[in-house]
């Protein structure tokens, strides 16, 4: 299933539940953020490139993503946020190199 970022205006929590074993392709155009527990315990999604548009990863959201093992960063990210818990509980994390654009990482992220 492909999600285009021309299409909807916003990732809704429950559809993203309802379709994470049919997820391969999430094609973000303009989307400039993660929104708050947008992937909240998609445990099966093992990698992802956040694209450079992304300004903000929200709270919460790859919270419990105990599948996720990846996570990287298109070439002259722009983000700058990553907020509270975004990736809490991804206990198959190997580790993340964060941007250098990035200001804020809120505490418990």
């Amino acid at each position: 299933m492909d999600i285009k970022a021309n299409e909807i205006s916003a990732l809704i929590k429950q559809q993203i539940k309802k379709y994470q074993h049919k997820l391969e392709l999430l094609d973000t155009g303009s989307v400039t953020s993660v929104g708050d527990s947008a992937f909240y315990g998609c445990n099966s999604l093992a990698s992802i490139e956040i694209p450079a548009s992304i300004t903000e990863i929200c709270r919460a959201s790859f919270e419990r993503c105990a599948g996720l093992k990846t996570v990287t960063f298109e070439e002259n990210s722009k983000l700058k946020t990553i907020g509270w818990d975004a990736f809490y509980k991804c206990t198959g994390l190997e580790g993340i190199d964060i941007p250098a654009s990035v200001e804020v990482i809120d505490e418990t992220s």
